[in-house]
């Protein structure tokens, strides 16, 4: 399915993601793309109980997980809107197939905040440590096994310094969600 068979999905909200430190090389900036790029679609299947497509492929990365495999034509999009000079700085909006059913559509409006809130869930292990504030969700928190995507990005931060990630949702509403992913030292 290529790109222009997305349409947006405003209803959802915005995700800004912020990293304030040393700056990044495109390989520590790459894991943490596709890794978020992994979690979206983890937790879009779980919401909408559409399976993950099958047109998978493998890519690499640096620390623990060694590889990892990322979908050419997945259920949701995150797509940057607007990317800023700094460390890392970027608002990223949701784009959804056009041929979505609206069932399906109004499962994935609450889909951004579901994001922040499997990462603050997600299990620590030796990598990271992650930590919610703000409003929580109406809908109980997807259990989802992303740690190793987490863990992922924890590895190729941690690579640049104790500085963390910083995921914050910010909803049609105006109520702002936000997880920051700690590398352990």
């Amino acid at each position: 399915m290529h790109a222009r068979n997305y349409t947006e999905l405003p209803e959802a909200g915005v995700l800004a993601i912020e990293y304030c430190g040393e700056n990044l090389d495109m390989n520590a900036i790459a894991v943490i793309q596709l890794n978020l790029q992994a979690i979206a679609e983890k937790v879009a299947a779980h919401v909408t109980g559409v399976r993950i497509s099958e047109d998978v492929r493998t890519a690499f990365s640096p620390g623990i997980t060694g590889r990892f495999e990322y979908t050419l034509n997945p259920t949701i999009r995150l797509v940057p809107n607007e990317i800023r000079i700094g460390s890392l700085f970027e608002y990223v909006i949701p784009f959804v197939p056009i041929l979505t059913d609206p069932d399906v559509r109004a499962a994935m409006q609450g889909v951004l905040g579901n994001i922040i809130f499997t990462i603050g869930n997600s299990t620590p292990g030796n990598y990271f440590q992650a930590e919610t504030k703000g409003k929580t969700p109406r809908a109980a928190t997807p259990q989802i096994e992303i740690g190793p995507n987490v863990a992922a990005i924890a590895v190729a931060l941690a690579q640049h310094g104790p500085q963390g990630l910083t995921i914050r949702h910010k909803a049609p509403d105006g109520s702002v969600t936000e997880v920051e992913i700690k590398p352990n030292p």
